[in-house]
């Protein structure tokens, strides 16, 4: 098993949004708007995404990667709908495909070593 930082960072992502929708599902401060739900959970991937990815030598076809970019692509889609539509279902589904995204991502870090660096 390898983790890193990165990976405490993406589950602090995750708790967030996850936070975030908990907190609209209560009506608690402007989170209880489901466009600003929609737009906090937004802003918090944008940030954290790449705060917490590891691409280090690998193939961008490989079949995790491929998985994984389409779940982001989903969130992403998942978040313009929320934000446009003011949907619940829509803000539901975020949250549900980012906590499957940190899923995804932490098993694919715990699974797979990063290539060695070379040392002169």
């Amino acid at each position: 098993m390898y983790l890193e930082r990165r990976d405490l960072v993406g589950t602090t992502v995750a708790a967030l949004i996850v936070l975030a929708y908990a907190a609209n599902t209560q009506d608690r401060w402007y989170l209880g708007s489901n466009r600003w739900a929609a737009v906090t959970m937004l802003a918090v991937g944008f940030v954290g995404c790449p705060l917490s990815a590891r691409l280090v030598g690998e193939s961008l076809s490989a079949p995790p990667i491929v998985v994984l970019a389409a779940l982001g692509t989903l969130a992403l889609v998942l978040a313009l709908v929320a934000i446009v539509t003011a949907a619940q279902w829509a803000l539901l589904s975020l949250a549900v495909t980012v906590v499957a995204l940190w899923v995804g991502t932490t098993l694919r870090h715990a699974l797979t070593r990063p290539p060695r660096l070379a040392v002169r």
